[in-house]
C-alpha cells in the first residue's frame, strides 16, 4: 500500500527567506507537509526531530556546503532522499562528489515549470522501490531502447514536463569515439543517430560513416550494452548522468513503470 502524499514531510534548507517561501508554497500545493531551516545545523536538527522523508537542500549555506550537510545527514540518519539546488551551474566535480555521497537529484534555480514536482516524486519513489535495482542488476536483450513504445514513454513522461521538447538521450561506449543519440522529439520519437565529438553542435554523422556502421541502428544498444560507460539525458535545464546502462534502465522503471 502506498503512503499518501499528505503524510510525506519535506525539509527545505535554504538561507533565503523568499526562496523558502516559494518552495514551501509549491510543495504544499503538491500535497506535502513542509519543514523549513535556514542553516545547515538547524536543518540537521529538524530532519530528525520532524522525521522528514526527503530534503531539498541549497548548495551554499551560511555554515556549511550542501555536501557537508549530506555527509553529516547520512552519517547520523542513514539514507534519506536529498535534492541539491543551486542558483549557479554546479561543476561536474561537485556533482560527482554529490552522487558518490548518495544525493538523489539536482534542480537549478529558478525552479522552472513542474521540474521540482517531478524531482521530488522521483526521489520518494526511489526510496520506496529499492528492489528495482536488484531486478535490473543484469542486462537483457528484451530491453531494447530503440522500441517505439519505450521512446514515446521517455518523451511523454520526461521531455513534455516543462523541459526540452527537443530532448534526446546520449549513449557513450567504451573504446568508441563516436556515440549514439536516441531522439525523443515529435516526428522523430525513437530514431537513433550517430554523433562524433568533433561534429559541430546540431550536426550528426551518416550512420554508414560512423564507427557503428556494422550495427543495425535498431539493435546497436542491445549489442553494445555491456560497453556503455555513460548515459546523458540532455534537456534545457540540466544534464542527468548515469555511469551504466543498468542505472538508466532502473531509473526508467522506477519512474515510469514496466515497459
Amino acid at each position: 500500500m502506498r503512503t499518501g502524499k499528505a503524510t510525506r514531510r519535506i525539509l527545505v534548507v535554504d538561507d533565503e527567506p523568499l526562496i523558502r517561501l516559494v518552495l514551501s508554497r509549491k510543495l504544499v500545493s503538491y500535497g506535502y507537509n513542509v519543514v523549513e531551516a535556514s542553516t545547515g545545523k538547524e536543518g540537521l536538527d529538524r530532519v530528525t526531530e520532524k522525521k522528514c522523508d526527503a530534503v531539498i537542500l541549497d548548495f551554499r549555506l551560511p555554515d556549511m556546503t550542501g555536501l557537508d550537510f549530506a555527509h553529516r545527514l547520512f552519517g547520523k540518519n542513514g539514507k534519506i532522499p536529498v535534492i541539491l539546488t543551486s542558483a549557479y551551474r554546479l561543476e561536474e566535480e561537485i556533482i560527482d562528489q554529490a552522487r558518490t555521497l548518495g544525493i538523489d537529484g539536482f534542480v537549478q534555480k529558478p525552479f522552472r515549470g513542474e521540474t521540482l514536482r517531478f524531482r521530488v516524486a522521483d526521489v520518494l519513489r526511489e526510496k520506496r522501490s529499492p528492489w528495482w535495482r536488484r531486478r535490473f542488476s543484469s542486462f537483457s536483450e528484451e530491453h531494447n531502447l530503440r522500441s517505439g513504445p519505450l521512446a514515446r514513454k521517455i518523451y511523454k513522461k520526461l521531455f513534455r514536463e516543462g523541459l526540452d521538447l527537443g530532448g534526446h538521450v546520449h549513449f557513450h561506449f567504451q573504446d568508441f569515439d563516436d556515440h549514439v543519440i536516441l531522439l525523443c522529439q515529435r516526428g522523430n520519437v525513437g530514431k537513433m543517430i550517430a554523433k562524433s565529438s568533433t561534429c559541430a553542435k546540431g550536426r550528426y554523422l551518416r550512420w554508414e560513416n560512423s564507427q557503428f556502421a556494422a550495427h543495425n541502428p535498431d539493435k546497436v544498444l542491445v549489442k553494445l550494452a555491456p560497453r556503455v560507460n555513460d548515459v546523458r539525458v540532455d534537456t534545457s535545464d540540466y544534464d542527468l548522468r548515469w555511469s551504466t546502462m543498468y542505472d538508466f534502465l532502473c531509473w526508467l522503471e522506477i519512474n515510469y513503470g514496466s515497459y
